[in-house]
């Protein structure tokens, strides 16, 4: 089942591409900072509510 979600850009300062090695953590950092961060993934990682 393809899972599809909606995001209203205008809650994100940040976009992350990718959640190899270095976009996981780029987005672990910006949001431990306060910034609002999405982070866009071809592959279903994880439960949103827990990032």
């Amino acid at each position: 089942m393809e899972r599809k979600f909606v995001m209203n850009v205008e809650n994100y300062e940040n976009v992350v591409i990718g959640s190899g090695e270095g976009g996981k953590y780029l987005a672990w950092h910006l949001s431990q900072s306060g910034q609002q961060v999405a982070v866009i993934e071809r592959r279903w990682i994880g439960d949103p509510a827990r990032m």
